[in-house]
């Protein structure tokens, strides 16, 4: 999808509402998946869950459909697949990552931090999304609150509907790529086991936290994986 000729700020006032919207809904079906607080985990759990409407199964049927409703709009059938997939895929690869304080915020930034760099359009039209997560980043590092997947899934809605709108189809179909391998790994593997194996990313991950010598600070209350 193109950027918008008008600009970053035409755009978001043009298409805030749907940002907006995209936001709140993925944070409501988030906080649905909260309350339901299942034992189930990972993709194969929820597919393989009998007849039971899990909260995976939840996010696999309401996020693409909400990510192709509230999409700003795509030249063609195929461009906004790719974006309501990216976006979907966005969404949930943050919930993926949010399972250690600060986690899933550290990574909206650097995403963020990236955007700025390479798309600044993008960053610009997040920058209320990127105020609101700078607020919250000292509350979930002292674990005094946590994200939950309401947060996660609408950080990263916000981080795909910046790049369906923004970015060229290439860049799209990298990220979504990208996204799928994220998926793959969290499936099979530990990400904090894969994030703890790598000493740059264990210095990240735990930096600003309660305790820098252990993934999971004694009396936690972040699941374990």
């Amino acid at each position: 999808m193109a950027a918008d000729p008008a600009g970053p700020l035409a755009l978001l006032l043009a298409s805030g509402p749907s940002l907006l919207g995209l936001v709140a809904a993925t944070a409501l079906v988030g906080l649905v998946d909260d309350l339901l607080d299942e034992p189930v985990r990972g993709w194969r759990g929820h597919l393989g869950a009998g007849k039971a409407l899990t909260g995976g199964r939840l996010k696999l049927l309401i996020l693409p459909l909400l990510a192709w409703t509230l999409l700003p709009p795509a030249p063609d059938l195929p461009g906004r697949a790719l974006a309501a997939a990216l976006v979907a895929a966005s969404a949930n690869g943050m919930n993926l990552l949010d399972r250690r304080p600060g986690r899933a915020l550290k990574a909206f930034f650097a995403a963020w931090l990236a955007l700025a760099a390479s798309l600044p359009a993008a960053a610009l039209v997040l920058l209320p999304v990127a105020v609101a997560a700078l607020v919250l980043l000292p509350l979930d590092l002292g674990e005094r609150a946590m994200l939950g997947d309401a947060g996660s899934n609408a950080l990263g809605a916000a981080l795909g509907w910046a790049l369906a709108a923004l970015a060229p189809a290439g860049t799209q179909a990298g990220m979504l790529v990208g996204l799928a391998a994220l998926h793959l790994a969290g499936e099979f593997h530990s990400l904090s086991r894969l994030i703890d194996a790598l000493p740059p990313l264990r210095w990240a991950d735990r930096l600003g936290t309660q305790s820098l010598s252990s993934p999971t600070p004694q009396g936690s209350s972040w699941p374990k994986e």
